[in-house]
């Protein structure tokens, strides 16, 4: 038998093993996984989350040298692996704004209010007395003596009910974002003795309403910075796919996110009074 008589019938000698071991091809290879957080473990996500980097540096600074471009663009990716744990997934999404006629009372009912939104500071500010007390017996006993400070009244529970229902109608976000939020704190208050308890990984459940922004000049510029004596608290917050929030009508980007929604501690910085907390949102099932 000639070389070609033997390759032929080398050739159908394969064919019959594989057909007969039920394989596609005579040598199989195992997928090759890559370690989690690494760039290979999400390469088409973070080619992908690099080009959108590189448009928004290119729309919001006056860089134009494609190389220091596409390097502070994989820097920003890298970053966002490092502290969210993966590459996250930008797109372009107008987050529709939620119809707030809504949320506006009957004519003639709780005239005293502008509507539901206007009741949230209160509703989140009896819901944070209320959380207090499981700790500070300061707190236990106001409830006691005061029960009007830690009670909804029946405006504030007629809000409460049109924004849950809010929540429950709209639709979820298709795409992750960063917002941020400020406080500033005096360094005695129990919330800040509750701060400094955290670390990376604990769960924590923010009482009542929190309004973020996707503006950090605005979050940070009004409500964090410039604390004087206090403790400044600057909130980096990433709303993943699937998040639900109110979107709120100004040029701020300002949103409100659903009653006491829960967060993953992903990270924190201190520096001198100033402390930064990295928190991931775990979307509300509503």
């Amino acid at each position: 038998m000639g070389k070609i008589g033997l390759a032929i019938n080398l050739a159908k000698r394969t064919a019959n093993f594989v057909k007969n071991s039920g394989k596609t091809s005579l040598i199989q290879t195992k997928p090759q996984m890559f370690k989690k957080g690494t760039v290979l473990a999400y390469e088409p996500k973070y080619n992908k989350a690099v080009k959108y980097y590189v448009d928004d540096i290119l729309q919001d600074t006056h860089l134009r040298n494609p190389h220091e471009v596409e390097s502070l663009a994989r820097q920003a990716v890298n970053n966002d692996m490092k502290t969210w744990g993966r590459v996250l997934e930008f797109g372009k999404e107008e987050k529709p704004l939620f119809d707030l006629e809504l949320l506006n009372f009957p004519p003639g009912k709780y005239d005293w209010y502008d509507g539901a939104i206007s009741c949230a500071m209160n509703i989140t500010k009896k819901a944070r007395y209320t959380e207090l007390t499981k700790t500070n017996p300061v707190y236990a006993q106001r409830m006691r003596s005061k029960p009007e400070l830690f009670k909804l009244d029946e405006a504030e529970a007629y809000a409460k009910k049109l924004l849950d229902k809010a929540f429950s109608q709209i639709k979820p976000t298709k795409y992750d974002s960063i917002e941020f939020r400020g406080v500033k704190v005096a360094k005695d208050s129990e919330f800040h003795k509750n701060f400094e308890k955290l670390k990376k990984g604990d769960i924590i459940t923010e009482p009542g309403y929190i309004w973020t922004s996707e503006n950090r000049g605005y979050a940070f510029g009004n409500y964090a910075d410039k604390a004087d004596d206090k403790v400044s608290i600057k909130y980096h917050m990433l709303m993943p796919k699937g998040t639900k929030e109110i979107r709120m009508y100004g040029h701020h980007n300002e949103n409100l996110t659903p009653y006491n929604s829960q967060y993953r501690v992903c990270g924190i910085l201190e520096s001198g009074n100033c402390k930064e907390l990295f928190l991931e949102h775990i979307p509300t099932k509503l």
